[in-house]
């Protein structure tokens, strides 16, 4: 079998034309978003936030077919790292990822073009997955997924269902490809639409052995907080999760 390894395949990364009803939805997001955020009082919103908080997580992971009581992750919040044996899992770990990285992002106030660095997208990987046990980080053929650690070599060539991964030895420069082209844009409008092909891109390109999904909507939703979408009043994971069969087409 022969494997993409060239970046080209992607392009183009992002069509100078695109249809004007792509166009109109992301004229309509923000104003849909300001809409929501108008009529809640900061001290309701930081709560929706919280809770939002949990309602992502949860849905991230049921995507993913992992199942978790939201009263079981709300509690796993508020309980100590040494008792979080048994809760401490995917779902715990998605929090707190989600909150490192906005507490993060309030602070250093990254440039768009930053959000799409496969640095960032390893950070979110290995955060996501560190805090995890050898449980949930063995894979189907009895290897230990590496926390943060790209597809490389011949031993890291991916088929996931009907979609083969391009070679291993193309991820970073893919990835570099897309970031180099989605972070350009300048336009509001098209910001919205990079950081929302970006998230398929992503997926196809596979970078990791496993935990793509995970780190594809981690991503969106830290682009959608970086272009002040406010993803933390909305759930993004719910929206594909109601639409899970279109999702995974």
């Amino acid at each position: 079998m022969t494997l993409i390894s060239s970046k080209s395949w992607l392009d183009p990364v992002l069509p100078e034309l695109l249809p004007q009803s792509i166009i109109d939805k992301a004229d309509a997001l923000p104003v849909k978003v300001g809409f929501l955020a108008g009529r809640l009082a900061p001290e309701t919103a930081a709560r929706l936030s919280n809770l939002l908080l949990i309602t992502n997580a949860y849905y991230s992971n049921l995507i993913e077919g992992q199942y978790c009581e939201p009263a079981s992750m709300q509690k796993a919040q508020s309980t100590a790292r040494k008792e979080r044996q048994l809760l401490r899992d995917l779902t715990v770990q998605h929090m707190d990822t989600q909150r490192l990285f906005e507490r993060a992002m309030r602070w250093r106030r990254p440039e768009f073009r930053a959000m799409f660095s496969p640095q960032l997208i390893c950070s979110v990987h290995e955060r996501l997955f560190s805090g995890t046990g050898e449980t949930s980080r063995r894979m189907s053929d009895g290897r230990f997924l590496v926390p943060g650690q790209l597809r490389s070599g011949p031993d890291d060539e991916v088929v996931v269902r009907n979609h083969v991964a391009p070679a291993a030895a193309a991820a970073r420069s893919m990835l570099e490809h897309l970031q180099t082209f989605f972070g350009s844009s300048l336009d509001p409008r098209r910001r919205l639409i990079a950081a929302l092909a970006n998230h398929h891109r992503l997926a196809w390109v596979h970078p990791f052995l496993d935990g793509n999904g995970r780190v594809a909507r981690m991503m969106t939703h830290l682009q959608l907080a970086q272009l002040g979408l406010q993803p933390y009043l909305w759930s993004l994971s719910r929206g594909l999760a109601r639409r899970h069969d279109d999702y995974y087409r």
